[in-house]
């Protein structure tokens, strides 16, 4: 397995990250289009972009703590505004969103 290098970490030292509003962006693997398609000015999600959308209306259902403001998923990219409301360690809640991610099937078109 490749060894990841490990990197300076893009968090600002004088932030807690806990309770607050975040702008989040995520990008595909190499930027493939794993999300879907834009077609006549529309976005077309594949199935694993309608994954993704149902998980981002329903975050608040497996955490309470955490509300999706407002989303916008793109063919290789999505942005969210996410609102974590109480303390919430950043670390625990990108590993529970993760492990919730992976405990739901996945599609398995890709």
């Amino acid at each position: 397995m490749k060894q990841i290098e490990k990197r300076k970490t893009p968090r600002a030292s004088w932030i807690d990250y806990n309770e607050g509003l975040y702008f989040i962006t995520i990008c595909t693997k190499e930027r493939k289009h794993y999300l879907g398609e834009i077609k006549d000015s529309e976005m077309i999600l594949s199935s694993i972009g309608g994954f993704l959308d149902n998980e981002l209306k329903n975050v608040s259902l497996h955490h309470s703590n955490i509300n999706i403001i407002q989303y916008v998923i793109m063919p290789n990219h999505f942005h969210f505004i996410i609102d974590i409301v109480g303390t919430l360690h950043a670390v625990s809640l990108h590993r529970n969103i993760l492990i919730n991610i992976k405990i739901h099937s996945m599609p398995n078109d890709y």
